[in-house]
């Protein structure tokens, strides 16, 4: 062999050698890194398990879906008693025994591993576990006080904490004990119990008792020397070093009836927490408030109940002193029925006013409704998360919010009434479900970036409130269904410290029916709400989601047009305008002809000039009809891929129709949004319509209301249309066909606002309609504001019936969504709209969905100008203090203080004079009248013609209908 072919072999050999150890090598760092990367889920699984447990507060509940890394079968919880059945877990038995303090297992085929630690866990039968679908675990928290939060399938029902009088002492039971000592015990006849010991002092005990025969809880309930607690006829004696006995009675033959509940703040609200309020009613003389009417109360089997000094449907006059600010506000609630448990009482609520004097400053949201079917009942509801407290509150009432509704008594005990200040030391609501920075542990796989400054999507700028901005993530790689992968982003102001929490978007192409794609992109969508530095962060169980980050410089708006979103002050709008001032809005809500998101889909070809035309004719119908606010209505739209067949009618076969958000249709409703609000226009979405018109169609042709599919639909339209401020929503139109319940309506918002990152108002049509038929009504003032199906009477009495709708309930706008347009029901002509428009707004701010009828032959408005004489006055003189007066005028008449100045309205219809009283003015300052029926906007100076300090006639120059403005001191 030659001495060049002896040297190549040589480096054939160092070759083979080499690669050898790079495969070696390769493979344990290959190893290592997809190691690391299942440790990093998991973390991030740990951290998001321990954020939802710390969300639970008292006497809530909620559903989980939690996304859980691949490989996991399921998630088990263990009751923190630490009793499993040998037979039933004999594996988390083991460890158990073997000392694990874990009571979270994860669940990896046959092996059971324990994961996390929670302590007072309450579980129903010892062990509860959730499977994993689809990539996600489902389940439900309760918060049970004193730190215990319930884990199931559904709802925990709150354990029995009840005081009675001593009953029989029998088998008596003496056990000296340490603080977390656990120990069982028997009782003749009867399953064994467990008592665990968690708190003494010297003159108290705190103890939780457990019932093994049917898995339930007592407790935990604080004992003092020589009291009992009842529960049934067998008592247990504990003696502590530094209590000389106590005494507690344990159920022992029907076990724990769900619901029986503590029936007072004291013991459960803290009052010593910094700056927090209570305001109870647990003195009150009669305790309780009822839906029913005084009168029907004391009828029938009511009677005596009623009483003669106050209305039976609310509690107060009681002290009440609140600093200004702003607070979350959590209502404390109870009902006790002892054996009555088949009571069917479904309307259950109450809300809070904050008065000076006899006059309301402002009105909590009302409480959620009693579950039904428990002897006793507790509840804890968070009904304001940031209520603004006006200065001078001495005194409030707790109100029914059902009242007068009269199809049951709905009785139920408002307790208290807990505020607390909102400020920087107050932790969130909603806890971010990861908050580290990406570590190095992060690149699980070749999907990850190389390098985490990868993961900094960069920087970009914007203007206040508009227009947003995108940042990409792209060709990224996820299990199963993309529209069920959740990615959560926190945005934060840098000199505020201000927090937006939304949701980043799927958008690819990805086919329901092949279950490929070709395009996998998720967008993160913000809008500016502060000048200055905002940044971002995004967590997800999907690691290549999860740890992106960004910036984006908020700058000055030059668009004048442009708003951040409306607001309400008590029954009034509001708006932000371009600078972010709020000022008075008054939405003219306009019904144009082609107001199906269908007809819109249709018309958008990928023509850019015909997609601009369609957008362009909206706009000018607007402008020729003075209207703001737009209606469209998405219906079936929302999932509906075929959406350019206008004639399109879903499958009565849920699992036949589309199951996911229709990418193209948000892509219509969001540039149609966008060049709206350059032209600063609100749109005013219409969800669903109802079962009678399949093309339109519910939820229940994507899987029910609330259901999987639902939820997808809701989460995309929080993260993709959320940062768009210029709309609000209306769940649905003809509820009255009853395809949703108000407890579902209620779900729908909760889940709605839950990932909202900005302010949008939600409510439902038909919500307080009432007309003698069996209507839907949700008569509760939760939602943003309050909406009507009414027609019956209003051509003759319109301001008299808007008046009561208004004030029924309370505290939030109004809005009729009938659609008076023009012509419909032979009475909507000019005159009555023109006139329908003033009467409304001065019964307190209402207003309706005007337009043209649908149909090519339907005539439009003659004189539209009369709308925009309507929309002028009142944006020249609209103030947010306004409440009705009509004592100084002959007309109807709204009046206010604002330093020390009074401003009157006076509004009076066909007529050539108007009243107005001035009896104790002392100078008027400004005064003019306004033809509402002219031909264009003008005002005449009155001021000559009114004197101070005494009643005043004023003298048209023509009989028609008058409006009046007076500025006074």
């Amino acid at each position: 062999m030659k001495k060049g072919e002896v040297q190549q072999v040589f480096v054939y050999l160092m070759v083979v050698v080499v690669a050898g150890v790079v495969i070696l090598i390769g493979y344990s760092s290959i190893s290592n890194i997809i190691d690391s990367g299942a440790d990093v889920r998991e973390a991030q699984l740990r951290s998001s398990l321990e954020s939802e447990f710390g969300r639970v507060t008292f006497g809530s509940f909620r559903t989980v879906d939690l996304s859980v890394p691949s490989g996991i079968d399921s998630l088990c919880f263990v009751d923190s008693m630490g009793v499993v059945d040998q037979e039933d877990h004999p594996f988390i038995y083991e460890e158990l025994q073997a000392g694990t303090d874990n009571t979270v297992f994860l669940v990896k085929g046959d092996s059971y591993v324990p994961f996390l630690a929670v302590d007072d866990l309450v579980v129903s039968n010892e062990v509860f576990c959730a499977n994993v679908s689809r990539g996600t675990a489902s389940f439900v928290l309760t918060g049970l006080g004193r730190d215990r939060v319930g884990v199931g399938a559904e709802r925990v029902p709150p354990v029995n904490v009840h005081f009675r009088g001593f009953t029989e002492e029998s088998a008596e039971f003496s056990v000296t004990m340490d603080v977390n000592d656990r120990v069982q015990f028997s009782l003749p006849g009867d399953a064994p119990y467990v008592i665990r010991l968690f708190d003494f002092t010297e003159d108290s005990a705190t103890f939780i008792v457990r019932d093994l025969g049917s898995g339930n809880y007592f407790g935990p309930h604080t004992i003092l020397e020589g009291e009992e607690w009842y529960i049934d006829e067998i008592s247990l004696v504990i003696e502590l070093d530094s209590i000389s006995s106590a005494t507690i009675t344990v159920r022992s033959e029907k076990g724990f009836e769900p619901g029986e509940v503590v029936d007072s703040c004291r013991g459960v609200v803290d009052e010593t927490v910094p700056g927090r309020v209570v305001v109870s009613f647990e003195n009150e003389e009669y305790g309780w408030i009822a839906s029913y009417s005084l009168e029907r109360l004391n009828r029938g089997s009511w009677d005596g109940w009623g009483r003669s000094d106050v209305g039976a449907h609310f509690l107060g006059p009681v002290s009440a002193s609140i600093p200004e600010g702003e607070y979350r506000v959590t209502l404390y609630t109870y009902d006790g029925h002892g054996e009555r448990t088949d009571q069917d009482q479904r309307d259950e609520r109450w809300f809070i006013r904050l008065m000076s004097g006899d006059d309301e400053l402002v009105a909590s949201r009302a409480s959620n409704d009693l579950p039904v079917g428990y002897g006793y009942v507790f509840q804890a509801d968070v009904v304001d998360d940031s209520l603004y407290v006006p200065g001078g509150v001495n005194n409030a009432f707790a109100w029914h919010a059902a009242y007068p509704d009269d199809t049951s008594p709905n009785s139920l005990h408002p307790l208290c009434a807990v505020f607390d200040p909102v400020n920087d030391d107050m932790p969130p609501v909603d806890e971010p479900e990861d908050e580290r920075e990406p570590e190095e542990d992060d690149k699980e796989d070749d999907d990850v970036p190389d390098d985490e400054v990868l993961r900094d999507l960069g920087a970009m700028s914007t203007m206040l409130f508009y227009p947003y901005v995108d940042f990409v993530i792209e060709d990224v790689s996820y299990d199963g269904n993309p529209f069920d992968v959740i990615v959560d982003v926190v945005f934060t102001h840098t000199s505020s410290g201000e927090e937006i929490r939304s949701l980043a978007f799927y958008d690819g192409d990805w086919d329901e029916n092949t279950g490929s794609s070709s395009i996998d992109d998720w967008v993160i969508r913000f809008t500016g709400t502060r000048l200055g530095e905002w940044t971002f962060v995004t967590s997800s169980s999907n690691s290549n989601l999860n740890g992106y980050t960004g910036t984006i410089d908020v700058v000055e708006q030059d668009n004048l047009l442009i708003h951040g979103g409306k607001r309400h002050q008590g029954n009034w709008w509001t708006i932000l305008d371009y600078q972010g001032n709020e000022k008075p809005f008054i939405p003219i809500i306009y019904h144009h002809e082609e107001n199906s998101l269908k007809v819109y889909v249709t018309s958008f070809s990928d023509n850019h000039i015909a997609r601009e035309s369609q957008i362009d004719y909206l706009v000018q119908i607007m402008e020729d009809n003075h209207a703001n606010v737009a209606v469209l209505g998405v219906f079936a739209a929302w999932t509906d891929k075929d959406s350019r067949d206008y004639g399109l009618y879903w499958s009565d076969n849920p699992q036949e129709n589309p199951q996911n958000p229709d990418i193209r249709s948000f892509e219509v409703i969001e540039h149609v949004a966008a060049r709206l609000a350059e032209e600063g226009i609100e749109l005013h979405l219409w969800k669903w319509r109802d079962e009678d018109h399949p093309d339109f169609a519910t939820p229940a042709h994507i899987g029910g209301v609330n259901s999987e599919q639902d939820r997808r639909v809701q989460r995309y339209i929080a993260a993709r249309l959320g940062p768009l401020l210029n709309w609000h929503m209306t769940y649905g139109i003809d509820m009255h066909e009853e395809w949703a319940t108000p407890q579902e309506v209620l779900d729908w918002y909760d889940y709605m606002h839950e990932h909202l990152g900005w302010s949008h108002h939600l409510s439902v049509r038909e919500r307080l309609f009432d007309q003698s038929s069996g209507t839907f009504v949700m008569g509760e003032n939760k939602l943003d504001y309050h909406s009507d199906d009414h027609k019956a009477g209003l051509e003759s009495d319109m301001y008299e019936v808007t008046a009561g709708f208004v004030d029924a309930p309370p505290g939030l706008p109004f809005v009729y969504e009938r659609r008076f347009l023009h012509t419909r029901d032979d009475i909507w002509d000019m005159n009555n709209t023109r006139r329908a428009m003033w009467q409304f707004w001065m019964a307190g701010g209402a207003t309706a969905v005007w337009g043209r009828m649908w149909g090519d032959n339907t005539p439009h408005y003659p004189n539209p100008e009369q709308i925009g004489i309507f929309r002028s006055f009142w944006e020249n003189y609209m103030d947010l203090d306004y409440e009705r007066d009509n004592a100084f005028t002959d007309g109807y008449g709204l009046s206010s203080l604002d330093a020390g100045a009074q401003r009157l309205v006076a509004y009076k219809e066909n007529t050539n004079s108007v009243q107005v009283d001035l009896s104790g003015v002392h100078s008027i300052e400004k005064a003019i009248a306004v033809n509402t029926k002219s031909a264009s906007y003008s005002e005449i100076d009155i001021s000559g013609s009114l004197s101070p300090g005494e009643a005043n006639t004023w003298t048209a120059p023509i009989n028609s209908d008058w409006v009046l403005y007076v500025k006074v001191n």
